[in-house]
């Protein structure tokens, strides 16, 4: 007897109880991700960022000290026949701000204290999003996907997931940091609920592949923020069929890359073994942090109290100070979307999160008042480190407060 479908908000239940392939991979992971640490190697190491003209402008340098962490994965059953994920997470101030906070002046007082990602909202984390991944473009491993190609502008190709993927804007970091014109198109991904244990699935409408070229595409970058992997899971199968429907021989090519500022283990082991299927080895671009993602749903993405997984571990005492009882408990940014696009509805969001631990979003911002440039040097943690763009701009249109410029040049 036919299982009846029924009508939500969301449209159609799908009532299917054949499990998708990303089910499938889903519950292998849940059978041990939550349990062991995956076997990994890793090196962490310092880097001087380029200043883009506008940041140099406000700052007054030609770089930044940053961090970059590097991690190669050997997850579970792996295929030996295919290279193992490869991770890389960058520490500079715009990427703290994407997954952490930043420093900024109180408006009413001129003082500078801490503001959680989740609170940092808008436009203005739009544009510190996008220079965290201009910034990683920098990062000679991440920079090797292009120079290793012949013909970049041919063999590699973007596809942004229309969630937060076009706000990193990677093909105008790439154009400015390198000069390349890497082709690029959007896919309009959402999720539909579903009687699964996520309470949802991705739909992914047809996509617009005007500029990849089938025959010669090497190289496939698929940009947007990353918890269950669900979306980027089936982007990333259109995509590839479509180069195998278009090209007789097949596919030519030679790995995945995932451009996500906020990434997690989860979405990541997923992708990875997703394109494991297709002989395709991967590589994940994200920022300051490889987050966790909470069972079951595979929704909220806290920071995870571990050094190994921070490209600055020194910003995990402020995750702590700032959380406290929640950390490990709560998502890096509450609704992610919202918190890029929606200010007030961001709020709303964070609140009824945190409602369910007794905690609201005026008790984090007071929190976050104590932290200052001053107690941050104490805990060995430069003050420039976490002012990013945002910041930075926000003190020029206030004149360049005393205090911010002492925070600016505080070692």
């Amino acid at each position: 007897m036919a299982i009846p479908e029924r009508v939500t908000p969301y449209g159609e239940i799908s009532t299917s109880r054949e499990k998708s392939s990303f089910e499938q991979i889903a519950e292998s992971l849940d059978s041990w991700i939550d349990e062991k640490e995956p076997d990994l190697t890793y090196k962490r190491y310092p880097f001087d960022f380029r200043t883009p003209t506008k940041i140099e402008a406000l700052s007054r340098e030609e770089s930044v000290k940053g961090e970059v962490l590097s991690i190669d994965v050997k997850p579970p059953n792996f295929p030996k026949d295919v290279r193992p994920p490869h991770i890389v997470i960058v520490d500079t101030p715009e990427n703290a701000a994407v997954s952490l906070g930043r420093l900024k002046i109180a408006k009413n007082k001129g003082d500078m204290g801490f503001e959680l990602a989740r609170y940092h909202t808008g436009y203005p984390a739009q544009k510190d999003m996008a220079y965290a991944a201009r910034q990683a473009m920098q990062v000679p491993e991440v920079h090797r996907t292009f120079t290793q190609l012949s013909d970049p502008e041919e063999e590699a190709f973007i596809v942004y997931l229309a969630r937060e993927g076009p706000m990193v804007n990677l093909h105008g970091g790439i154009y400015n940091e390198h000069k390349l014109n890497i082709p690029y198109t959007t896919a309009h991904a959402r999720h539909e609920k579903a009687d699964n244990k996520f309470g949802r699935r991705a739909e992914v409408c047809d996509i617009n592949f005007e500029g990849l070229n089938p025959s010669e595409a090497k190289v496939l970058i698929v940009v947007d923020n990353t918890a269950s992997g669900a979306q980027h899971d089936e982007v990333i199968t259109k995509a590839i069929q479509h180069i195998e429907e278009s090209n007789h021989a097949g596919t030519k090519l030679e790995r995945i890359m995932v451009v996500s500022p906020l990434l997690t283990r989860y979405g990541a082991l997923e992708l990875a073994y997703k394109c494991a299927e297709w002989k395709i080895p991967t590589d994940f671009v994200g920022s300051e942090f490889w987050l966790d993602c909470i069972g079951p749903k595979r929704y909220f993405s806290p920071v995870p109290d571990k050094d190994v997984y921070a490209a600055n571990p020194k910003m995990l005492l402020i995750n702590r100070l700032m959380l406290r009882e929640l950390v490990g408990g709560i998502c890096s940014r509450c609704n992610w979307t919202a918190s890029f696009s929606a200010a007030r509805a961001a709020l709303k969001s964070s609140a009824e999160e945190l409602s369910k631990f007794g905690v609201t979003n005026e008790m984090l911002m007071k929190r976050g008042e104590d932290i200052t440039p001053e107690l941050l040097l104490k805990m060995g943690i430069r003050p420039r480190s976490l002012i990013p763009y945002s910041s930075l701009t926000e003190a020029k249109d206030m004149g360049f407060p005393r205090k911010f410029q002492d925070a600016l040049l505080m070692e």
